[in-house]
């Protein structure tokens, strides 16, 4: 049988705490698309938001012609 951690003279250990992390986008900016040769780009930074603090952990960017999901080209470079 062993002693409850509060009788033994030692600190019960403290369970960590629950971890949210949550992935953002951060602020957007149209850009050059150069399969379209247009400004139809849309980028910016993927943001990680946990306890510690906020992290870019990468970047998005989408074109709304090439990327468009109704219109699906055959012959799309970006993919």
């Amino acid at each position: 049988m062993t002693a409850h951690p509060s009788r033994t003279g030692r600190p019960s250990p403290v369970p960590p705490p629950d971890m949210v992390l949550t992935v953002t986008l951060g602020t957007s900016a149209t850009e050059w698309c150069p399969a379209c040769k247009a400004w139809t780009c849309v980028s910016g930074d993927l943001l990680l938001l946990d306890p510690r603090g906020v992290s870019v952990v990468g970047r998005y960017r989408v074109c709304e012609i090439c990327d468009d999901p109704d219109t699906p080209k055959e012959n799309n470079s970006r993919v």
